[in-house]
């Protein structure tokens, strides 16, 4: 797999994968307000970087998200990430409750930017599948 490291920290891994075309976060676990939006700031800033269109959200081992941090990435980076050409979202579900809630909450609005998502239990089903989906939209 050709991929580059960008980004790792205690709480999250930020990958850029050059043959699918996409940014994989892996969330750790909790990450506090400042380190929640430093890393979807740092993987938005990879998106222009790479021209990506693919995104992987590791979320297994993520935990709750603070309110404030969610309401950020639906009013302001889910538009951004879209605009700056994200196609296709993959979402590997958290064990955290809360977390699931937060990735259903998102649900709705990737979906009104036109972006095409799916759930999954594995990165190996995401990629796959996010594989295949921007084969279609390329």
């Amino acid at each position: 797999m050709d991929t580059i490291q960008l980004y790792n920290q205690d709480h999250a891994e930020i990958i850029y994968n050059s043959a699918l075309r996409t940014i994989v976060l892996t969330w750790k676990g909790f990450a506090n307000e400042e380190s929640y939006r430093e890393t979807v700031t740092t993987a938005y800033q990879a998106i222009l970087k790479y021209e990506a269109i693919g995104w992987i959200s590791d979320q297994t081992l993520a935990r709750a998200v603070p309110k404030s941090g969610s309401d950020w990435v639906k009013t302001t980076m889910v538009p951004k990430m879209a605009e700056a050409g994200i196609k296709a979202a993959a979402f590997i579900t958290s064990k955290d409750t809360f977390n699931q809630i937060y990735a259903k909450g998102l649900e709705k609005v990737i979906l009104n930017q036109s972006t095409a998502l799916r759930y999954f239990s594995d990165k190996e089903e995401a990629s796959a599948w996010l594989q295949e989906e921007l084969t279609i939209v390329q």
